[in-house]
């Protein structure tokens, strides 16, 4: 059975987002692009992700249907592939959390992330989903000052010694089975899902976006993806920011 997308392999490029960004215009069908080695790795509002050289980075390519409005949602759909994943190859299938809104944590130390970047031509809209995972590497803690929790590897974390590469595999499996779950369940059931695996659901937190910060309750999500936090002065929802949690030693990051 022929597959419905395509898969590019590299020895080295400065990031598999902006490797897919050259790849649009000539789009026919959904594309991962993964690479052994990632030089210029970057996550949310700019930010550097370290990129060691056994560790995993790979970017999908697609071209989504739904409005433009409800591709954020797309990062929890991407979550649920990628704790999958982990789980898969590893004996801690209840110890990886989802932290909102694209982190996975392992023993409250962050080892994986998710980049969404959504671009337009001709009118149409391409979805970037970029991934990364610390599978044996993580950065010397004074390479990433702003943080919201130590880095941690899975290597270091469980012993697992995981092929980036057959990690790859793994990933699209589940990123196929979660797009199934969202096209015929909606994103109502990719929200329950999500929120089985939430990272300190009903604790503590403060929240920043840009210099406003809010302290309350992490309640979850709700239908559009939005982060629910109860505060003194009644609920209030973010669609982006920072979230950090009260036992959290960091500042900034991600």
């Amino acid at each position: 059975m022929e597959r419905n997308y395509e898969i590019l392999s590299f020895d080295r490029l400065e990031s598999t987002n902006s490797e897919a960004i050259r790849h649009i215009s000539g789009f026919t069908k959904p594309i991962w692009i993964w690479t052994k080695t990632q030089t210029r790795g970057r996550g949310r509002s700019g930010r550097n992700w370290h990129s060691g050289s056994k560790n995993f980075f790979a970017t999908y390519l697609q071209k989504p249907n739904e409005p433009l409005q409800d591709i954020p949602l797309r990062s929890f759909l991407a979550g649920l592939a990628l704790h999958e994943t982990l789980c898969a190859f590893t004996e801690f299938k209840h110890d990886f959390y989802l932290k909102w809104p694209n982190d996975v944590i392992l023993s409250r130390k962050k080892v994986a992330g998710i980049l969404l970047e959504n671009n337009r031509l001709s009118d149409e809209n391409y979805l970037i989903t970029g991934f990364g995972v610390n599978l044996h590497e993580v950065p010397a803690l004074e390479d990433v000052p702003e943080r919201k929790y130590d880095p941690g590897s899975i290597a270091q974390l469980t012993g697992f010694d995981i092929s980036s590469r057959e990690f790859l595999d793994r990933l699209i499996q589940k990123v196929n089975k979660y797009e199934e779950v969202y096209h015929s369940d909606g994103f109502w059931r990719i929200r329950e899902l999500w929120l089985e695996r939430a990272f300190d659901l009903g604790k503590g937190i403060f929240f920043r976006h840009g210099k406003i910060e809010t302290r309350g309750i992490f309640e979850g999500i709700d239908h559009n993806g939005r982060a629910i936090v109860v505060t003194p002065d009644g609920i209030r929802y973010f669609s982006a920011g920072d979230m950090f949690f009260e036992d959290s030693k960091d500042v900034v990051g991600n």
